[in-house]
């Protein structure tokens, strides 16, 4: 997506940590992105932090699922008229729409789905089933791993 920039456009990249900024930037150099930020920090209190006024084209959420109806929240309200809000991980191999599904979070990282992650996109849906701003689907995909998806969403 990086590489697709207008010369005068902008990647913003939000990370938790230093660590994972480090691993970010490096992925940007390499593949010569070099209108990109990378902003280390919560990306909750980050991005509600940012102005309004420079609107974004396209936002692009794949992070603690958990935290996807703030996150999407804030992504409404910084993009711009007829902008883009993606959301990765939407599917999580079909236990998203399996209501039976059931399995607490655990301490190993990047673990999912969990109740947490399930309930985070289950609490999206709700939310823009409400939204009269947004039109958004849900597009799957499969690979040797499974399937997943992400959402694709215009601010009307």
């Amino acid at each position: 997506m990086g590489q697709a920039l207008p010369e005068d456009g902008e990647l913003i990249a939000l990370e938790i940590s230093e660590v994972n900024a480090k691993v970010a930037r490096e992925n940007l150099a390499g593949a010569g992105i070099r209108n990109a930020r990378v902003v280390v920090g919560d990306a909750k209190e980050t991005l509600a932090s940012l102005p309004t006024e420079e609107q974004f084209d396209l936002v692009f959420i794949d992070a603690d699922k958990g935290s996807y109806p703030t996150y999407l929240l804030e992504a409404k309200r910084l993009v711009r008229k007829h902008g883009v809000i993606i959301v990765d991980n939407f599917v999580q191999l079909g236990r998203v729409a399996d209501e039976s599904f059931s399995r607490p979070p655990t301490n190993r990282p990047f673990e999912y789905p969990t109740d947490t992650t399930v309930e985070g996109v289950r609490t999206v849906l709700r939310i823009l089933n409400e939204d009269k701003e947004v039109e958004a689907t849900t597009i799957a995909v499969a690979d040797m791993k499974g399937y997943d998806g992400f959402l694709y969403a215009i601010k009307l």
